[in-house]
């Protein structure tokens, strides 16, 4: 009824006039563009702080793509929430998605039209590991995905532009494989997720090498790595970052040819080795990793993964990631 209506956002939006009840008119007077993956991004906010946070993600990409500009309205709360909540769930129906934490945290997405409305509390803002990882880093690579990318749940290093996709499921080292590469010439190019660009035959993978983020029992090898902070995905799992240009004698990259894929089997018993995988597993194996879109996207994604079931593809099994790095080297050669 029109009456209960009017009482529920008045009762809900107290920090609005009673001729904006929905904040239509909270004023988001900072603009920023940045280029996640090379394509446009302008968010808009009242807070500083996320504009700074987007700068921390997003600033070491430069313009790549033409398409036209995805936008992100952060607005944030005048009025305390409840402390830091817990990592927003998504829930999608078609074009539209959903990423609630609380009723004080969350973003509504528009992703055929690349458009998103977030809402956040202070203190969530002012924590900008945790909001950049769980907001303002998801829209735009969510909707990218929606969009013209394919993510393959993979990280990805390369030697003279040639790529190694380092697929597997969450656990098998994936990161902490392309780490130990790095650290021995490879150029890094995706710690967890590579893109490949619909609608195209080159096999060009897309990586975000800006910020890494590893588990922190990657410390555990690599002791370099324990003082940088840490923050929690969205399965709870403790995860180190590692702000851009902070490690000498790492190599990064954005991109990279693919020309092989490699499937880790870890830990695996006896010496580390390759052994070969059928062509014909290679897609099944990749779409299962694939997180589930809308069936027009989701089939534009299995049919993008079919210009990489010709490449060379193995099993990696082995305990030791120093070990496994050596065996890569022949995939490229």
């Amino acid at each position: 009824m029109p009456g209960g209506y009017h009482k529920f956002v008045q009762a809900t939006n107290v920090e609005h006039a009673a001729g904006d009840p929905l904040g239509y008119a909270f004023e988001l007077p900072l603009e920023l563009t940045v280029y996640p993956l090379g394509f446009p991004l302008i968010i808009r906010s009242n807070a500083a702080e996320v504009v700074e946070a987007a700068r921390e993600s997003w600033d070491w990409f430069s313009q790549q793509e033409q398409s036209p500009a995805m936008r992100l309205h952060v607005a944030v709360s005048v009025e305390p929430g409840f402390g830091l909540p817990a990592p927003p769930v998504f829930r999608a129906q078609r074009h539209l998605l959903a990423m609630v934490s609380d009723a004080a945290n969350f973003a509504v997405c528009d992703l055929d039209r690349a458009f998103a409305f977030c809402r956040l509390a202070p203190e969530v803002a002012a924590a900008r590991e945790w909001m950049r990882y769980h907001f303002l880093e998801a829209f735009p690579l969510v909707t990218l995905t929606h969009l013209c990318l394919t993510s393959i749940h993979a990280a990805c290093v390369a030697r003279g532009g040639r790529g190694v996709l380092l697929c597997g499921e969450s656990g098998r080292g994936k990161s902490t494989l392309a780490y130990a590469c790095a650290r021995a010439g490879w150029t890094l190019v995706a710690d967890d997720v590579a893109f490949l660009r619909r609608g195209r035959d080159d096999r060009e993978l897309i990586g975000r090498p800006h910020p890494l983020r590893f588990p922190a029992s990657t410390a555990d090898l690599f002791p370099e790595l324990r003082r940088w902070p840490v923050i929690r995905d969205v399965k709870g799992q403790t995860l180190i970052e590692l702000p851009v240009g902070k490690l000498d004698g790492i190599s990064t990259a954005a991109r990279a040819e693919a020309h092989a894929v490699v499937f880790l089997r870890r830990p695996a018993p006896g010496a580390a080795r390759l052994v070969e995988v059928d062509s014909a597993e290679v897609i099944p194996r990749l779409l299962r990793e694939i997180p589930r879109y809308e069936d027009r996207v989701h089939g534009e994604h299995r049919d993008s993964l079919r210009s990489l079931g010709d490449l060379p593809a193995r099993e990696l099994h082995y305990r030791d990631a120093q070990d496994a790095v050596a065996l890569l080297e022949p995939l490229i050669e």
